[in-house]
């Protein structure tokens, strides 16, 4: 797999997401439109992410 994908952030409102492409590389597909210059960002998808997550979406949460 590619080491680029490591420049992508995790969002738990992702705007990508990565699918197969082969057994050495990988396709990143936009899940909705993206703007110009906006981060390109993927859920990373383990749960141990959402415990101390700081996305702009978890942000919005609070608990109890």
């Amino acid at each position: 797999k590619s080491s680029k994908i490591k420049y992508l952030n995790h969002s738990c409102n992702p705007n990508c997401y990565l699918s197969s492409r082969d057994k050495n590389s990988l396709y990143l597909v936009a899940l909705k439109d993206i703007d110009e210059f906006s981060e390109l960002t993927i859920d990373y998808g383990y749960d141990e992410i959402y415990v101390n997550c700081k996305c702009s979406s978890c942000k919005n949460i609070t608990t109890t």
